[in-house]
């Protein structure tokens, strides 16, 4: 499909390109209000929220959630403009700026596990905590194990070829849980890129540097 792609300026117009973008095709609705971004199903359980004080991505709609210390949401403006892409595999937000030695980023990834789950990749440095886009990074599905987190970090190494890993969530016993349209990447050639498109092996992914969602 075409890759849609905007340039975000706040949390309200996240919230309404996302009901334009993620709606029907992963949240049935997504609202700004009180200060949180909350994207639900159509029986109002929340899938995903950011609040200013942390995001949660939901294993029970709407019930156990692995949480997250999150950017405040007055750290999207249009002095640092976030940016939302759509393509066929799934949504990508990227925010990622440096201010007085400090360094601030979100990154989100709403995509399909194998089985068609929704999962939601993400991570954050709250209040210039100076993190890496490639540590502790929630990747969870609706229906996931719920007893505990497990983050995924990777070492990246700067190269000139790109390996494309896919994000697996913490599926239950004797279950398989993976994203096949989302990758992480250990081995990179766009660490330093932002927001931008790359084609390998004949198909086109649009990434924040560190992951990539294949249209």
């Amino acid at each position: 499909m075409a890759i849609t792609k905007a340039t975000i300026t706040g949390m309200a117009d996240l919230a309404a390109w996302l009901s334009e973008n993620a709606c029907p095709d992963y949240f049935d609705r997504v609202t700004w209000a009180n200060s949180c971004l909350t994207c639900a199903d159509a029986d109002g359980n929340t899938l995903f929220s950011w609040s200013s004080s942390d995001y949660a991505v939901y294993k029970v709609p709407g019930g156990s959630a692995e949480i997250g210390n999150a950017c405040s949401g007055d750290m999207i403006s249009a002095t640092h403009p976030a940016t939302a892409a759509k393509c066929g595999g799934g949504i990508l937000i990227t925010l990622h700026y440096t201010s007085s030695g400090y360094t601030y980023f979100a990154h989100i990834v709403f995509t399909r596990t194998n089985s068609g789950q929704l999962a939601v990749i993400a991570v954050m440095a709250p209040d210039g905590s100076n993190g890496a886009a490639w540590s502790n990074i929630h990747s969870a599905a609706i229906g996931d194990a719920a007893d505990t987190a497990k983050l995924i970090s990777f070492t990246p190494s700067a190269q000139n070829q790109t390996l494309l890993v896919p994000f697996t969530t913490y599926a239950k016993p004797d279950t398989v849980s993976y994203t096949p349209h989302a990758f992480y990447m250990p081995v990179g050639e766009y660490y330093g890129i932002g927001y931008g498109k790359f084609t390998a092996g004949g198909e086109t992914y649009i990434t924040n540097g560190c992951w990539a969602v294949r249209d």
